[in-house]
């Protein structure tokens, strides 16, 4: 019963931090996953010590991330992949192949090992959607071509996290399978896939437009929390991921007449869901190792922010974007994102990440991201001041043509006069 009471405070306490801390971030345009992030931090053992057993934070937070990967199978509709498909499988898959390369060489030639550098490389070449989609809306970009460069590449992101964390378990150092049984199981995933594709897609569709029609919005909400709830479930039951499973479903549903229903009832739970990972992380964020290696962390967050904007710049000016449009691509994706804490998260629950090498990443994705917003409001403003001279010259330019032409036209005019 007093564990109970205890996990109801501490949620309490996690709530009033979210609502508290969430819209001041948004407000100063840092994002709402650095305002969880912030509100981990205060609420855990570097702050107040408001919340010590977080086990139904963990949970709930697990959950979460189901949610996550059902919403986004939901947005890979064919019609989606067909009207970016240059900007998700060229731009996507080189800024994805080119930085996790860049990164795991770098990281294995300082002694990591080779699957230490590919997860670590893939994580960190990783934005941050939330971020990044937020700054697009509020400027009005997304419609603009390096906005949609923006989102393909995202997409992409977002894709191919899943594989990632379906082959993460094989490289655990626990797993005692042979290669023959690691590409069995990732056909065996793929076969699965295809089957439950083949039987599930219209028996689901059937269900969902069946419950829909009933009119009953609880019913409805249940439905789609069972489906969610249901795939994951089992899946995870014949030896798969739960964030596999979530996935599958939101892809069969993707056509669905009222998948945008399915998204407006999953989306609330999917939000709160994951802003408790994001407190869960800040929660356990290692402040000890951020103090006694803090030259290193700031030089290891310049090198990743570097390499990722020089790679991004580089991808939208071959593909002749403006020089000032490739800057602000290069700055928006340049921090790692909320799927970098799960993919290092997933590799330390797997013991392929030692607890200082995971500590030292999980703060280095943070300051990432606290710095890429400053960056791009620096940049936004640059673009903005030279918008305006631009403009002014403009003027300027036009007032002299206007004064050539009503010169000649004046002593014209003086001469006949006389």
């Amino acid at each position: 019963m007093i564990s109970d009471h205890l996990a109801i405070l501490e949620l309490t306490y996690c709530l009033i931090a979210a609502v508290t801390l969430v819209p001041l971030f948004n407000k100063l345009g840092l994002g709402s996953v650095l305002g969880y992030l912030f509100a981990g931090i205060l609420l855990g053992p570097w702050g107040f010590q408001f919340v010590t057993q977080n086990d139904s934070v963990i949970a709930l937070s697990d959950i979460g991330i189901i949610f996550l990967f059902f919403v986004i199978g939901l947005e890979i509709s064919p019609q989606r992949l067909l009207a970016l498909r240059d900007k998700i499988f060229i731009h996507g898959s080189s800024q994805v192949l080119l930085t996790t390369a860049l990164f795991t060489l770098s990281l294995f030639l300082y002694k990591f090992t080779i699957y230490q550098s590919l997860v670590i490389g893939f994580s960190l070449a990783i934005s941050s959607t939330a971020y990044a989609l937020n700054f697009l809306k509020d400027s009005n970009d997304i419609a603009h071509n390096y906005g949609q460069i923006s989102m393909g590449i995202l997409l992409f992101q977002d894709i191919v996290v899943i594989p990632m964390l379906l082959v993460i378990p094989l490289m655990s150092p626990t797993f005692h399978g042979t290669a023959v049984l690691s590409l069995s199981k990732i056909l065996q995933s793929i076969g699965l896939f295809m089957l439950f594709s083949f039987a599930g897609v219209k028996l689901l569709k059937k269900f969902i437009n069946y419950v829909y029609k009933t009119q009953s919005s609880e019913i409805f909400m249940a439905s789609c929390l069972l489906i969610v709830l249901a795939t994951a479930t089992i899946m995870k039951q014949i030896g798969f991921s739960t964030g596999l499973g979530a996935f599958m479903a939101g892809v069969l549903l993707a056509n669905s007449e009222v998948k945008l229903e399915i998204k407006k009832t999953i989306l609330p739970f999917k939000s709160v869901l994951m802003g408790l990972f994001f407190i869960k992380i800040g929660m356990g964020l290692n402040f000890a190792i951020a103090f006694e290696f803090w030259g290193k962390m700031l030089l290891f967050t310049s090198f990743l922010i570097a390499v990722k904007f020089s790679i991004l710049y580089l991808i939208a000016k071959i593909h002749k974007e403006e020089q000032i449009k490739c800057v602000k691509v290069g700055v928006l994706l340049s921090e790692a994102g909320e799927f970098s804490f799960i993919i290092l998260t997933a590799a330390f629950h797997n013991k392929i990440l030692f607890e200082n090498v995971y500590g030292f990443l999980i703060t280095t994705v943070t300051m990432s991201m606290f710095v890429a917003p400053v960056l791009f409001r620096i940049v936004k403003h640059f673009e903005k001041e030279k918008t305006i001279i631009s403009n002014v010259m403009s003027i300027e330019s036009l007032k002299l043509e206007n004064s050539k032409i009503v010169e000649p036209k004046t002593s014209e005019c003086l001469e006949q006069a006389a």
